[in-house]
């Protein structure tokens, strides 16, 4: 780069003299000063920094901005190093920024003072020349209004200054990616000008790629680190602790607005969570498969990316906000368990909104499918143990309602009321009601509401009419999620006692 840019060569070298040889070029700063010294050498004998030629000077720091852009190792370091190398490459350039692609989101990204990354927007006369990779120069002012002021607020071009920008192309492997954006407000650009833009946009290339390369090798390390302390953590026998602990690590790697983790529940085919951005919740968040986005996750166990919320058909406000949050950009990962031979299956679905009001990118999906990865097997022999350790609870509880009947078994009015209290601590309900079928009328009789005994005959419906009347003649077994909209529901039960009903489930006692 340094030979080439220190032309013509016979004018340095007088023509009496060869052009160095490997050896004398060495590598780096050793072959610039081989070239300063042949320089001087055919201008005095003693050469001093002081009495250094201007352009001596201007090579100089062109060379170490070089050096400083070669050495960067972090992407706010190359930009800067980069923004230096196009000033010596435009000596009147009056502002200028570079922009480094940001491999997470496919877009190009620029550093704020804080060090803070921001993306290049997708529209103006900037990106224009983007997409077609090519090197424009601009001569007529830029619009206020466009997007590109946003990186460069102080973008002004005074009489004769033209406004360059050009996009550093990747053509390796024939990728053919934008890696690099340099832009610049200068004087109008000669052979020389662009000769040099062409040395620079190698030289750049080159360090990009390798600049990104660290990039990705270090976010992948820190990613494997992190997963390897997350699994260490992940030993826990609690599904509530264990949501809590999965969503922590989500929200602080994906940085997402909120964060759930829903499971499915076997008895109601809800998927229940028991967490909400990290935190344990005091009522757990229930939600139908049949009916959600969220459940279309969970049967068709494929990743649900939306990047408008509102304009998508499937999104029912009622039933897919959580929390009373309505997001605009929502992403449904399934959580899979690995069965023998390779077989998997889903067992729960995590549900992440927003993340600094940007849509949700493959990257994104490809992270959290990496995490529950590892995460997925001690989900899966939590909620076993979980619920092997509710079907004891469960068998001790059905043993001990045996023997407390069995004490009741005298009395007809304290049998069906100990029939009450059991069903209703068994389900945890609100209410509980027993209807006895009265074969002389063939109709329903409840002698027993709430565990209060009744006056004969207070409360009676017909066979087959509302739910229970349904379920005794039918004989099946029913759990009804939203009662009142339910067409067999019967609404003047509710009347007779003064109870409003949201969900109810009912089952025949046989003889």
């Amino acid at each position: 780069l340094l030979y080439e840019g220190l032309s013509p060569s016979n004018a340095i070298f007088g023509g009496a003299r060869d052009p160095p040889s490997a050896t004398e070029k060495g590598l780096g700063r050793g072959y610039f000063v081989n070239l300063l010294k042949m320089v001087d050498s055919h201008t005095t004998s003693n050469y001093d920094f002081l009495f250094r030629r201007p352009s001596a000077v201007v090579l100089s720091g062109y060379e170490d901005a070089i050096l400083s852009m070669g050495a960067a190792m972090i992407p706010t370091e190359f930009t800067a190093a980069a923004k230096v190398c196009l000033h010596f490459t435009l000596p009147s350039m009056s502002t200028g920024a570079a922009l480094l692609l940001d491999t997470e989101n496919n877009e190009l990204a620029y550093f704020e003072e804080n060090d803070k990354v921001k993306h290049l927007p997708k529209m103006g006369v900037v990106w224009d020349a983007v997409r077609q990779r090519m090197l424009e120069v601009r001569r007529s002012p830029v619009p206020d209004n466009d997007p590109i002021r946003t990186v460069m607020p102080n973008l002004a071009q005074d009489s004769g200054q033209v406004f360059v920008i050009a996009p550093m192309v990747d053509q390796r492997r024939s990728l053919y990616r934008v890696l690099v954006l340099l832009l610049a407000v200068c004087d109008e650009l000669s052979e020389v000008h662009l000769e040099k833009l062409r040395i620079l946009e190698r030289n750049v290339i080159v360090t990009a790629a390798r600049v990104l390369a660290n990039e990705t090798s270090e976010k992948e390390r820190a990613t494997i680190e992190n997963m390897l302390d997350v699994c260490g953590d992940l030993i826990d026998l609690d599904i509530v602790s264990l949501s809590v602990k999965i969503l922590k690590h989500i929200m602080s790697t994906v940085k997402p607005t909120t964060s759930t983790l829903f499971f499915l529940e076997d008895g109601t085919q809800e998927l229940v969570a028991y967490a909400y951005n990290g935190v344990a919740l005091d009522t757990e968040i229930r939600k139908p498969v049949s009916e959600s986005i969220y459940g279309e996750c969970f049967r068709m166990g494929e990743v649900v990316n939306i990047s408008n919320v509102q304009q998508d058909l499937r999104f029912n406000p009622r039933i897919d906000t959580i929390k009373d949050y309505e997001p605009t950009h929502l992403l449904c990962i399934p959580v899979k368990r690995r069965g023998t031979q390779g077989t998997q299956s889903v067992i729960g679905v995590l549900v992440v909104c927003d993340k600094n009001d940007r849509p949700f990118t493959k990257h994104d999906e490809d992270g959290l499918l990496y995490s529950l990865h590892f995460c997925s097997s001690m989900l899966n022999n939590t909620l076993v143990y979980q619920r092997e350790l509710a079907l004891k609870k469960q068998n001790e509880v059905l043993l001990q309602v045996a023997k407390n009947l069995f004490t009741s078994l005298d009395n007809i009015s304290s049998l069906l009321r100990e029939i009450m209290n059991e069903a209703r601590r068994l389900t945890n309900a609100e209410r509980c009601s027993l209807f006895l079928l009265d074969n002389s009328t063939k109709n329903l009789v409840a002698t027993v509401f709430n565990s209060d005994l009744l006056k004969e005959g207070a409360l009676t419906i017909k066979m087959g009419q509302g739910i229970a009347g349904y379920v005794a003649q039918t004989g099946r077994t029913v759990n009804i999620t939203d009662a009142q909209k339910h067409p067999q529901f019967f609404k003047e039960v509710d009347k007779s006692t003064g109870f409003f009903t949201n969900c109810c489930g009912s089952s025949t006692i046989m003889q």
